[in-house]
Order: C-alpha cells, then structure tokens, then sequence
C-alpha cells in the first residue's frame, strides 16, 4: 500500500513550497478548499474545506502515514467568527479523523506569537511558557485554542505522535504571510520610542526543521528560530523600509485609520509586536535534534530587500 503525506493548506505559498521540497521523496496528498492551478501532477489535490465531513474519505481510501497541518486561517481581515470556527473546527476534524484512522504522525504549524509580546517576557520564551497572546490581543485567540487543541492529543492519542512547531517569524521570497505583508505595506508603521528584537529564518531552514522532525518522528512542543536576533528598526534599514514613527500617544487611533484604508495591514491589536519583545528559546530543537539553521541573517536580509523591490515594481 503507498504511504502518503497529508498537507493541509497545501494552496497557500508556504504550502507549495513545502510540498516541492518534500516530494522528492515523499507521496503528497494536498487539501485545500482553494484550487490548485499549477499543481505538480504526481501530486494528488482534493479541494475541500477541512471542516467537511466529506475529508473522511480521503482517509478511508488513502493510507495518510502523517498529518502536516497548516491550513489556518491567519489573515487579520477576515471575521473573528469565521478564523475561530474555520482554526478550531478545521483541525478538530483532522485531528479526529488522524486518531480514528490510526494515522501514526500528526505536525501541527503554529506560531511563537501566541506567546505575545510583553516587556515582562524572559528574553528567550521556553516551551513551558504560558500563552498570554491572546490576553491583549483577541484576534489571536483562537491560534492559542487552536494550539491548546493540539496539546490534547498529548495524552488523548498517546499512540500518534502529535508534534507541534512554533517558528518565529518566517521570510522568504515567495511567502506572504503576517511579517512580508507587514514590510510591503504602502506605509510601514512604528512605535516612537520602540525599536523591539525580533527573530527572523528563512522558509527552507523550517522546511529543515520540518524533515528532521519527521524523520525522528519526534513528539511534543518545538520553538524554532533563525541563527541570530535583530532590532525591528536595523532590519527596516537594512531592506531599505522608510517607516513612519507613531507617537504612542496617538498609536490606537492611528493604526486604526491605517488599516482600514488597507495602507498597513499591520491589525490594531498587534500594535503591541511593534514595542516589545517575543522571541523564542530554541534549544529544545537543538539539543534533541541536533537542528541549526543554516541561512544567515545578512542572507535573509539581501533576500527579503530583492523580494521588497520586486513587488515594488
């Protein structure tokens, strides 16, 4: 019977990316409610919502030997009602049907920033740390519940090796996620006053990370992060970004307007990711896998400056 790999949002850049590095050597099973428009033929694509009862037989008559779970919803803009129940119901119906088909791996991609940024925060955040993203930011909270899902299968399906991955910020050329969206906004907003650390890696170093996992078929919670740090405002100026200063006094109000005329897509909420720090203690990764990442910071910054231009043109 082949073996094949389950990518949810595989319709997504990351997705794509992650299913051309990973096909080489592996059966790939995409599911996505999008179209798959320049789909890979060997690679199999159902379009479906992941909520559907109907995924079901995908595992009824496909042998899926792992999950890689990425189909959440993260996009600001869409409705709070419609990112909790699409995160929340979505991965309850992978992780269901993962246990009653005896699926042996299931990955989850989450994020270090459901840590949220705090000024009390440790400088490096461990595993261990409470979730205190969703406190003082409501649109993450369903990422955080999300992820506390996840955890339940720790012990609920001690059988299946439930493994989730929390990268810091992740960049690459073709990526268009919270941060790229953020640097290629018509106006880049700061905090007067604020110049927060922030942790960067390129895509293929967590497309690494994700193959060791598999490979050791490892089970529990991963921080994963690039080789160094660097303050937001250096990484601006080292892209090329002119930002605009915001005096805080003013900072609700006016990330308010800018994000309703679609000139930052930065959210209100997230104001607080632009003043204080949120990064991530790695070492767990690296001692139990030996995993260093092996794009260094000046290579990412010369790839995200010719990634800027080229959608400025």
């Amino acid at each position: 019977m082949k073996e094949y790999i389950l990518i949810s949002g595989i319709c997504g850049n990351f997705g794509k990316e992650l299913a051309a590095y990973l096909h080489r050597e592996h059966k790939i099973i995409g599911l996505d409610r999008r179209e798959f428009s320049d789909r890979p033929k060997d690679i199999i694509h159902f379009q479906l919502d992941i909520r559907r009862k109907k995924i079901e037989e995908i595992f009824r008559k496909y042998y899926i030997k792992m999950v890689i779970h990425l189909n959440i919803i993260h996009n600001p803009r869409v409705g709070s009602k419609e990112h909790y129940e699409f995160n929340l119901t979505g991965t309850s119906n992978l992780l269901e049907l993962s246990l009653k088909y005896k699926v042996p791996q299931f990955i989850f991609l989450s994020s270090a920033d459901i840590y949220g940024p705090s000024p009390d925060n440790p400088l490096f955040i461990p595993e261990s740390h409470q979730l205190y993203g969703s406190k003082n930011i409501p649109i993450l909270r369903d990422l955080v519940e999300t992820d506390l899902l996840v955890q339940s299968y720790f012990w609920k399906a001690p059988s299946m090796l439930t493994t989730i991955l929390r990268p810091c910020h992740i960049v690459g050329m073709n990526i268009s996620n919270g941060i790229m969206q953020y640097i290629r906004s018509k106006i880049v907003p700061t905090v007067a006053g604020f110049n927060p650390m922030i942790q960067i890696m390129h895509i293929r170093d967590l497309f690494r990370a994700i193959e060791m996992i598999m490979k050791n078929r490892e089970r529990g919670i991963f921080n994963i992060s690039g080789q160094d740090q660097i303050p937001l405002l250096t990484l601006l100026k080292e892209i090329g970004i002119t930002h605009l200063p915001i005096l805080p006094l003013f900072e609700k109000t006016t990330f308010k307007a800018l994000f309703a005329a679609g000139l930052t897509s930065l959210h209100p909420e997230q104001v607080d990711f632009l003043k204080y720090p949120c990064m991530v203690d790695d070492s767990r990764i690296r001692e139990r896998l030996s995993f260093l990442p092996s794009y260094k910071i000046s290579d990412i910054i010369r790839e995200i400056r010719l990634a800027t231009n080229i959608n400025r043109l």
